[in-house]
């Protein structure tokens, strides 16, 4: 699971780049996971078209 470091990593530390940096790596893990179901999306219409 990929979320638990990332919450580890910035509840451990006080200081607000932590959460910047969490803010950062979550932006970057959803716009992933948005590639993936796009890609996923398109791989299903050309298979049932």
């Amino acid at each position: 699971m990929l979320i638990k470091p990332i919450q580890a990593r910035s509840f451990n530390s006080p200081w607000p780049e932590a959460n910047n940096q969490r803010n950062i790596e979550l932006t970057e893990l959803s716009s992933w996971m948005r590639q993936m179901a796009a890609q996923i999306m398109l791989a299903t219409e050309n298979t049932f078209s």
